[in-house]
């Protein structure tokens, strides 16, 4: 018997322990969100995070129920309207470099490959794989260039990339025994090209795809290039047209004997004649 009273003070205090563990989190996240509320200027991402934590707390004390939805509807409205200028204000940047935006906060995506995540509680924003502390447009700015720089703006010539193209194509049908000629899958080749290439990322494939394409050159006279969409969209990369913002996935890629001289075809067309279904 005394045993078993033993067992039932030991469950009970455990149940308080954890019971002074809760009170004790929420009581720190009232004082944060005091010390927050109280700026001159508060960060309502944070009120919002830290009112999130206390959603708990509402359901134990039910007679503050209606202060507290007062004081997240309060939180809400001004978390919107921040994600509204945030938005406005990265838009106009983007219009003052003219470069494209697209998607909503906190994901937007620049001309097409440039990928950019805002996490406003911890204020940092992830520009493709690199991070940046302050997620104002004015301090990220620069290295949103930069990337774009890096993507774009690469010395580039399409006659070679063609040609390391259908190199890295020819490997990876020998690996993997395709007969040359048949569609073999693209992201293999990227990663075949990739090993040759230092600091080589699937954007700076894609990117390189899209200008190859841009430029018209898929067939240098004795092969044609040719593109196709994969059923899994996770195994394809984007091709994205910077004049027309248009944008396709292409999972497959074939070099075919061409026979014919050097042809040439926009971008657009190529679009228009194989988007996916």
């Amino acid at each position: 018997m005394e045993q078993n009273v033993g067992d039932i003070v030991s469950v009970l205090q455990e149940q308080h322990q954890q019971i002074t563990k809760q009170y004790n989190m929420w009581d720190k996240s009232w004082k944060n969100v005091k010390i927050e509320i109280q700026k001159e200027a508060p960060d309502y991402a944070t009120l919002k995070h830290y009112l999130n934590q206390l959603e708990a707390w509402e359901d134990s004390f039910p007679e503050g129920h209606e202060s507290f939805s007062a004081l997240q509807s309060h939180v809400d409205q001004k978390y919107r309207n921040y994600i509204s200028r945030y938005t406005a204000q990265i838009r106009n940047w983007c219009e003052a470099n003219n470069l494209s935006l697209t998607g909503e906060f906190p994901e937007y995506t620049i001309d097409g490959l440039l990928d950019i995540k805002i996490n406003q509680n911890e204020n940092i924003a992830y520009i493709n794989k690199k991070s940046k502390k302050n997620i104002s447009i004015h301090n990220i700015g620069d290295i949103i260039l930069q990337e774009h720089r890096a993507l774009w703006k690469r010395p580039y010539n399409a006659e070679e990339f063609f040609k390391v193209l259908r190199k890295a194509y020819n490997t990876v049908c020998t690996q993997k025994k395709i007969p040359v000629g048949e569609y073999a899958p693209i992201r293999d080749v990227f990663r075949t090209m990739a090993k040759t290439k230092k600091k080589y990322t699937l954007p700076n494939f894609s990117a390189d795809i899209s200008q190859l394409l841009e430029s018209g050159f898929f067939d240098d006279g004795t092969h044609i290039l040719e593109l196709s969409p994969i059923r899994d969209s996770r195994k394809a990369i984007l091709i994205y047209n910077r004049r027309t913002k248009d944008k396709v996935y292409r999972g497959l890629v074939k070099f075919t004997p061409s026979g014919v001289g050097c042809r040439t075809m926009p971008l657009q067309s190529l679009i228009r004649l194989k988007r996916s279904r």
